[in-house]
């Protein structure tokens, strides 16, 4: 792919070199989502005090999308069980000009497992409430905007001997969740969370021979690039890494939002959590000025609402305590 880039582009970039405290909300508006975890998630839904608190955020950092989980947490499923509480919750969220989407998948509930063949109902079932949901009330301000999920098989045990059997089953289980969504009538957005390393693993699917990126960017709407690097540019860099995926989701007619984590992660490359807010709004304004040529960029997400604003709440306070 050839990155389009603007001679507002290039001026941008070029000023960004020079001056690299120049916050991103200088850039054009580009939307910003932001996961919202489980017990997050939860607290959000039953405390009015934590709804404050999230919205606050969440609009001093210019996000535009919610990423809220929706499944079950602590052996209970507020969706079903409490669904006026979400209706509520969604109507105040859109009315301060939010999108939500149904965030699914789940370290707790060891979702990975879902790929396997035998507990793809159960993985069906978590769309379907989120379906049924949504077609329970005719007013669409008390309607999920979309479905955003997080399986990631390459967290299973077996995945090094089992690496392309597990990756067939992914697919086969995308194809259901697709299938699932045309059935039910409805056409809310899907899009899934993949690692930028799957468009380097090459399968046969469908009589298609494709990268496995390719194969779920073709799938679903979009997809969430988990392109968990901390600089924008060289080989090993949030741009380099999304190049691929942008240009197949540009020939595709679909879009690729560009994920970034901020917790403590296993190397200090993979997250901004050594480094400050400074550096990120400047990484993520070189990676937009990269790709705003392209229809198929769809802004950026943060990774998660709980480890970004304690990293934002730490750098805070360290730079209070170096203040002459």
């Amino acid at each position: 792919m050839v990155i389009r880039r603007s001679a507002a582009a290039i001026g941008l970039a070029a000023l960004l070199a020079l001056a690299p405290d120049l916050a991103f909300a200088a850039q054009p508006a580009i939307d910003k989502a932001v996961w919202v975890w489980e017990a997050d998630s939860a607290a959000l839904l039953q405390s009015r005090a934590k709804a404050d608190e999230v919205i606050r955020f969440a609009k001093a950092q210019q996000v535009t999308t919610l990423h809220v989980y929706a499944d079950r947490f602590a052996g209970r499923s507020l969706l079903t069980s409490q669904p006026a509480q979400w209706r509520r919750l969604l109507r105040r969220l859109h009315r301060e000009g939010f999108k939500v989407e149904a965030l699914l998948g789940s370290a707790f509930l060891h979702t990975e497992q879902y790929v396997i063949p035998a507990r793809r109902e159960i993985a069906l079932d978590m769309f379907r409430r989120v379906i049924q949901f949504n077609a329970a009330s005719p007013a669409t301000e008390e309607h999920f905007d979309g479905i955003h999920f997080d399986i990631e098989p390459h967290l299973l045990p077996n995945w090094d001997d089992e690496r392309d059997n597990l990756l067939l089953a992914y697919l086969e289980l995308g194809r259901a969740i697709v299938d699932l969504r045309h059935t039910s009538g409805t056409e809310i957005p899907i899009a899934p969370d993949i690692p930028f390393w799957l468009d380097s693993i090459v399968l046969e699917w469908e009589g298609n021979t494709r990268s496995v990126a390719e194969h779920l960017i073709r799938l679903f709407d979009s997809v969430t690039l988990m392109d968990y690097r901390n600089v924008a540019r060289g080989s090993d860099g949030i741009i380099a890494h999304a190049t691929l995926e942008m240009d197949i989701a540009e020939r595709a007619g679909r879009r690729v939002v560009v994920g970034v984590e901020t917790g403590d992660g296993e190397l200090a490359k993979t997250s901004f959590a050594s480094l400050q807010p400074v550096d990120l709004e400047r990484e993520l304004a070189l990676t937009a000025a990269a790709f705003q040529g392209s229809p198929a960029f769809g802004g950026f997400a943060i990774h998660h609402y709980g480890s970004w604003k304690a990293w934002l709440e730490k750098s805070a306070a360290r730079a209070a305590d170096t203040s002459p």
